[in-house]
């Protein structure tokens, strides 16, 4: 990593295995050395809410090793722990602005693809989140001493939001392209909060990041990538499997870069953060 301190695990922090044991439903709540694994079990886990051979289901399987990449990153472990330094959070905040400002474009660009009036009315609805988010996201940002006017797009911010509105905009790409595309930034992020609030039950809440899993992990929150699912899976058959699984591998792989390159902005910061 490029900072010893997101590098360096802290010494109470679960390992890998203790990880997947206590953030799996169906693992051994009886195992020895899960912390606190009777309270941690019945908290949501994020996963796909598909039947497991429902297509995001399987979309999310194929990309799974980096969705793990992700919940294990020091970034990610970090605002469960409350160790992530400050200017890492704060230049992610400022980055998620950037990115989800193109979200919300990738979506409406989406819309005339909807051949349904469901699926238009959802995706209409995901942009009234997003915009409804972003709106969020500033006055949050600015508790953090972030301000949007000095944001500048970092590479990885970049990729991703060019990723996005290129498979939006393709005209020989449909709405069911599109969801694959986009789907993995939603789930991701429930995944990671439910996981991290079931690993870190008990110590989470008292980070300073305690905001970042309790949104992401509420079921408010967790409808949304589900809806998503539900109009995906509708929409299994249409093309090669293959081509969405390669969409989605594609937005996870970015999702892991976006983390990356909040470590990175220790030693070259993409904003001037305020103190």
């Amino acid at each position: 990593m490029t900072s010893d301190a997101l590098a360096r695990a802290p010494a109470d922090t679960p390992t890998a295995t203790e990880i997947d044991r206590c953030t799996h439903p169906e693992g051994d709540d009886s195992a020895e050395g899960c912390p606190a694994r009777h309270a941690v079990l019945p908290l949501p886990a994020g996963l796909p809410a598909s039947p497991v051979d429902g297509l995001s289901y399987r979309l999310w399987t194929g990309a799974e090793p980096t969705a793990q990449a992700c919940l294990r990153h020091p970034f990610v472990q970090g605002m469960a722990t409350g160790e992530l330094p400050r200017l890492a959070f704060q230049h992610y905040l400022g980055q998620d602005f950037v990115y989800l400002k193109s979200f919300a474009k990738a979506y409406e660009l989406t819309l005339p693809k909807c051949q349904t009036g469901e699926v238009r009315d959802a995706v209409a609805s995901f942009i009234d989140g997003v915009n409804k988010e972003l709106m969020l996201h500033e006055g949050y940002a600015a508790s953090w001493g972030v301000s949007m006017d000095s944001v500048t797009a970092a590479p990885a911010t970049t990729a991703y939001t060019d990723f996005l509105l290129e498979v939006a905009s393709c005209p020989n790409m449909g709405v069911d392209h599109v969801f694959a595309a986009m789907a993995p930034c939603a789930r991701l992020y429930g995944y990671l909060a439910c996981q991290l609030a079931r690993a870190y039950v008990g110590r989470w809440e008292a980070s300073p990041y305690a905001r970042w899993i309790r949104s992401y992990s509420a079921d408010e929150y967790l409808a949304l990538p589900a809806l998503q699912e539900q109009l995906l899976d509708r929409m299994a058959g249409r093309v090669a499997e293959a081509e969405l699984q390669r969409l989605y591998d594609r937005a996870m792989d970015l999702e892991l870069g976006f983390f990356e390159a909040a470590s990175a902005c220790l030693l070259l910061p993409a904003l001037k953060a305020v103190a």
